[in-house]
């Protein structure tokens, strides 16, 4: 029953169209406001299907008097008319619009050719295929049924002059999808400036699926909900003047916008809302490149654009991280920002081949919880300034694939979450400056790596504080300090094969509280021109040189701070590390402390040495078979409980002084020392007290404790002793 009642329906629309159909013939002349030039012989009104046949002479076709207003029409192919200087207004009730293979004609030059189509029954459509528009057009379009330009292959539409198309209504627009863009073949060519403008809800926009040619401007305007596409990634479509792009949504739909290229510069693309985005190889002379607020379900893909512009990128807060944006072998010519205030993760050539190039400034700051992943897939060559900024909890991973810098890098960071510059394998390198601040929340227990990064400007600064144990590693640095502060939790920091030009600190906190407990420092195979500073708080043990062939080398003064530590200080266990400057240890924790057990050898300490203990823990300083060799003076104090040893020491300037007082024992080898005084007194305890093969210059004082037990001996054996 139903399909005979829609049956019915169609007939009855049939019967409607054919009823009120008229037919130009042109038997009296060529003025559409003559009945005898129609059939029946009346002319068209609102409810005339007007139909224009091919095959006439030209003189015979229409030429418009005044404006006009019929139903619909169908010009076919080879048909005419001069629109001159009037409009055609077509209401479109139940009926299709057609022109295919006409050809639209406009004799007065001081006017355009004006279409207004107001579609809004029924599902019937507008088709302009194959057409020659030999002036200026501008289409009105409204209502709801959809209108297609060149929708089929073969369909090839041809502006002469100015084309624009003004949108008023919930309808689907598609332009060039079916006729290839292109100057042999399927081509749509389009002469002169191609202007959209869509305000207000409705279907989706698809516009050059086959490619187009534009040899003026294109100018796309579009304020609804609407999904948007432009372009077809694998047609070009060209632009031989400026492109000017405007998407503002509410509702969040897709834009798509693919393989345009334009050679005019001084336009505009401007994106808004979105429901992410997909935007792949097109090449843009524009001032600017916009896309902000986008959200949704959607991934976002930003891939193989070449653009003369600015770039910004800022998803909406509410971008979740499980749609991500991805960045991948683009060449940006102006600045680039990257604004991240949501959850939403971003990913710069994270895969091989994907390597980005932007010419200009490049700033990510990250505001939200997004994860950030720049150029650990493939290396990205940046030829400006390079700044990230974060303020909210996440992980940052960049240059893991390495990357090229030609200005400065500047990081900061004063949220948490997981921090790696770099990589082992790959070298990152940069022209300018480093600056890095770096200060993890207390509570996160962030990691923090720092790998194979080489910069050749001075003057920066790298400040690292809250992380999770270190990891800076085969860098080169010109900068003016390092400082890695109140590292926490139970991880290691490691300072392995660096060279870094200026002043370093390492400084921990006593604050179980917050697990600064369990871990160990590590230097390895360092040059460190500059001073270096190192002061431990906390419960981490210290190694220098603690592996074969990983000595250090510090050209400027150098200084171990221990203040409650309670595990082991050991520098040099199995390589010599290098001190030109003056070294100073200070230690007053708990535990062991090593000095030069592998020994120094010539020129080991270039200037003074310096050592205070007050810990409990036993003291080695020095190997009785190898000699560690300090250019200056030595100063030691040292008045623990515990033993003490100090083997194979020499030095080269007299004035310091030696003072061991309380100790269990000692032991004294093999030692040339040029001191005021060297004085040891009220050793006790269950060891010997051991003196051999040593030569002093300066006054020597040995004296035991009162409670000193017999069966434990103080022996003196083949020293000099010149004092």
């Amino acid at each position: 029953m139903k399909k005979n009642i829609i049956l019915l329906i169609l007939i009855q629309l049939l019967y409607c169209q054919l009823l009120d159909a008229q037919t130009w013939n042109g038997n009296s002349n060529n003025d559409w406001n003559t009945p005898e030039n129609w059939t029946p012989a009346t002319v068209p009104t609102a409810s005339g299907n007007v139909i224009i046949p091919g095959g006439l002479s030209q003189t015979k076709y229409p030429v418009l008097a005044s404006d006009i207003t019929i139903r619909s029409i169908n010009m076919q192919s080879g048909s005419q008319i001069d629109f001159n200087g009037r409009k055609m207004n077509i209401i479109s009730i139940n009926a299709d619009n057609y022109f295919t293979g006409a050809t639209l004609n406009n004799s007065d030059d001081n006017s355009d050719i004006i279409i207004n189509i107001n579609s809004s029954e029924g599902n019937f459509s507008s088709y302009l295929r194959s057409t020659n528009i030999n002036d200026n057009i501008i289409f009105n379009l409204s209502g709801t049924n959809s209108f297609n330009g060149a929708d089929d292959i073969n369909t090839a539409n041809t502006y002469a002059g100015n084309a624009s198309f003004y949108v008023n209504g919930a309808l689907v627009i598609n332009l060039s999808n079916g006729a290839a863009s292109q100057f042999k073949g399927d081509l749509n060519v389009i002469i002169g400036n191609l202007n959209f403008n869509k305000k207000t809800s409705g279907e989706a926009s698809q516009l050059f699926n086959s490619g187009a040619m534009i040899a003026g401007n294109f100018s796309y305007s579009n304020s609804l909900d609407a999904a948007v596409t432009i372009g077809n990634i694998s047609k070009a479509t060209t632009i031989g003047g400026k492109v000017d792009i405007y998407v503002k949504q509410i509702g969040s739909m897709a834009f798509n916008l693919y393989h345009l290229i334009n050679n005019t510069p001084g336009g505009n693309v401007t994106v808004q809302n979105t429901d992410g985005f997909d935007v792949q190889k097109n090449t843009l002379k524009i001032n600017s490149f916009n896309i902000t607020g986008y959200r949704g379900n959607e991934v976002a893909n930003f891939f193989n654009n070449d653009i003369g512009g600015n770039l910004t990128i800022d998803p909406d807060i509410s971008k979740t991280g499980a749609y991500r944006t991805y960045i991948r072998s683009n060449i940006i010519t102006g600045t680039t920002d990257f604004v991240l205030t949501g959850p939403s993760t971003l990913f710069e050539a994270d895969t091989l081949h994907s390597g980005n190039h932007f010419m200009g400034d490049f700033a990510c700051t990250i505001s939200g919880k997004a994860y950030i992943n720049l150029g650990n897939g493939d290396k990205t060559s940046y030829d400006g300034n390079v700044t990230i900024n974060r303020t909210a909890d996440g992980a940052t991973f960049v240059f893991k694939a390495g990357a090229s810098i030609v200005g400065n890098f500047s990081l900061s960071n004063d949220a948490s979450g997981i921090m790696i510059v770099g990589d082992t394998i790959t070298q990152t390198d940069i022209t300018g400056k480093i600056n890095l601040q770096v200060n993890n929340n207390s509570f996160a227990f962030s990691p923090f790596k720092l790998q194979k990064v080489v910069n050749q400007t001075p003057g920066g600064i790298i400040r690292i504080k809250n992380s999770k144990g270190f990891t800076i590693q085969k860098n080169t640095l010109l900068i003016d300090s390092m400082i890695v502060y109140s590292f926490v939790g139970s991880a290691s920091g490691f300072l392995f094969n660096n060279e870094i030009s200026g002043n370093i600190a390492i400084t921990t906190v006593n604050d179980t509280i917050n697990e600064r407990v369990g871990g160990y420092i590590a230097l390895r195979s360092n040059l460190i021109n500059g001073n270096a500073d190192f002061i431990f708080d906390g419960d981490n043990g210290f190694v220098d040189a603690d592996i074969p062939n990983s000595g250090n080398h510090y050209t400027g003064n150098v200084s171990y701070t221990e203040l409650n530590q309670n595990n082991s200080t050991i520098l040099g266990n199995y390589a010599a590390s290098r001190y030109d400057g003056n070294l100073t240890v200070i230690r007053a924790g708990n535990s062991i402390t090593g000095l030069f057990i592998f020994g120094g050898g010539n020129g080991f300490v270039g200037g003074d040495f310096s050592f205070t203990g007050n810990s409990t823990g036993s003291v080695s300083i020095g190997n009785k078979n190898k000699k560690s060799i300090i250019e200056g003076k030595i100063d030691l104090i040292n008045s623990a409980p515990t033993s003490f040893v100090l083997n194979g020491i020499v030095n080269k300037k007299s004035g310091g002084n030696i003072i061991l007082k309380n100790s269990n024992g000692f032991d004294f080898q093999n030692d040339t020392l040029k001191i005021t005084s060297l004085s040891i007194t009220n050793y006790k305890g269950n060891k010997d007290g051991l003196f051999y093969n040593n030569a002093v210059t300066g006054d020597v004082t040995i004296s035991d404790n009162v409670s000193a037990k017999g069966n434990i001996g103080t022996y003196l054996r083949l020293n000099y002793l010149d004092g």
